[in-house]
């Protein structure tokens, strides 16, 4: 399919229907009759931002026992009558939102829109379920805490943004924080956010617009959800170079992560910016990094970069894994190849090549039910518009070489850099 006939199938304001339910949450339908599933996904604004500076993890904490009993059936009879109908159906937490999603065929979308609904209002966290998911979320600390790129990720984050800034928080919390809630805990962070934030439902599938709505509208009519989030703090790049290193034993790999700030998902310099980071390290065979630093070089097993844009500033890292002997080559390798965006332009078929890449990608994250609910989402969430998919060809195209230059200047400015390790011990 060339990409312009993609773009007729594009979600916008012609083909979804976008109301707002009694309670104040949007709605989002699209129909797609050759699919006989539906697919129910969702995020309500309260995430690991909200969580108390003392208590990182709540947030994630809750969102797990969200699905372990509800006030009218306990979690055993939850998951038996979903997997009765063959569907599916979880909630997660990420620094923002809250997700939420479900599928199943058409005929059995009556059921698990209110099986929705229970989870979202009324969980009746049960003291065992409590202990159960305690007991889950501490066991994946331990190994996260024992993951070298897990380690490296947090530290960067702890680096790079003011203590105060939630982004410098661990989400998923800290076993001693974890081991502490209490049952009251999760009930506050429910009823005072979970219920009180506004939420949006995207639904695609084999169903009639119409009929989705009536489905909702009993079930989601009982509060209004007012309590718009706090906005962030603000987090300037740090002032100077900073940089950390934790020795974790028995690992042979260290995994490092080196950058910045970048833009938020909203931010005009997203779009340059996403075209920059391919060049970097995305495209092929991870970009320049890969070509350069693993290939050419052979001073990692793996290169790339990574933009991490979301409702705030999120990081823009470069990424590897090394053996403890190259570490500070390969740190040195990856500030010239930023360094070499810096300053040459770059060639007009290489940044062709990426645009298109970036351009192509668009239609193939379409192709499902989920794919097309997950953007559904995302244009609502960060307010891109519902032309923004149509126009998402033209703002990709517009991108320059000296777009590219500009942007890696604004962000990667190398008197502050941050860059975050951890493994074996590596020579002075």
């Amino acid at each position: 399919m060339s990409t312009s006939a993609a773009s007729n199938s594009f979600p916008d304001s012609g083909n979804v229907s976008r109301s707002v339910l009694p309670d104040g949450t949007i709605l989002l339908v699209r129909e797609n009759p050759v699919s006989p599933a539906v697919v129910v996904q969702g995020a309500v604004l309260a995430g690991a931002v909200d969580d108390p500076p003392d208590r990182p993890g709540l947030c994630r904490f809750t969102a797990e026992c969200l699905t372990r009993g509800t006030q009218q059936r306990s979690a055993a009879e939850l998951y038996e009558l979903v997997e009765s109908v063959g569907g599916s159906l979880g909630v997660g937490a990420g620094l923002h939102t809250i997700r939420f999603g479900a599928k199943c065929l058409s005929d059995d979308l009556q059921m698990i829109v209110e099986l929705v609904s229970e989870v979202l209002h009324s969980p009746s966290f049960p003291a065992t379920e409590i202990e159960r998911v305690r007991g889950e979320i501490i066991t994946e600390l331990e190994e996260r805490d024992n993951d070298t790129r897990s380690v490296t990720d947090l530290a960067f984050r702890k680096l790079a943004y003011p203590e105060d800034h939630p982004y410098s928080r661990p989400a998923d919390g800290e076993k001693e924080t974890v081991a502490g809630f209490t049952r009251d805990d999760v009930q506050h962070f429910f009823h005072s956010l979970v219920r009180q934030r506004p939420a949006i439902i995207s639904v695609v599938g084999n169903l009639r617009k119409d009929a989705v709505e009536k489905l909702f509208v009993p079930l989601w009519s009982m509060n209004a959800r007012t309590a718009d989030p706090a906005p962030l703090p603000e987090c300037a790049r740090p002032d100077g170079r900073r940089e950390t290193y934790r020795v974790i034993p028995g690992k042979v790999q260290v995994d490092l992560a080196w950058g910045t700030i970048g833009p938020p998902r909203n931010h005009p310099d997203f779009v340059p910016a996403s075209v920059a980071n391919l060049i970097l390290g995305g495209f092929g065979l991870m970009g320049r990094l890969g070509q350069k630093v693993r290939e050419e070089l052979g001073l990692a097993y793996y290169a790339a970069s990574r933009v991490n844009a979301g409702l705030g500033a999120g990081p823009w890292v470069c990424v590897a894994g090394v053996a403890a002997e190259h570490y500070r080559e390969a740190v040195s390798a990856i500030e010239k190849e930023v360094a070499s965006l810096r300053e040459t332009p770059v060639p007009e078929d290489e940044l062709e090549d990426c645009k298109s890449h970036l351009i192509g990608s668009l239609p193939l994250k379409l192709e499902s039910n989920e794919g097309v609910a997950s953007i559904m989402s995302e244009i609502e969430i960060y307010r891109l518009g519902w032309d923004y998919l149509h126009r998402f060809a033209d703002l990709v195209n517009a991108v320059t070489a000296e777009d590219i230059r500009r942007v890696i200047r604004a962000y990667f400015e190398p008197d502050r850099a941050v860059l975050a390790g951890s493994g074996p011990e590596v020579p002075e």
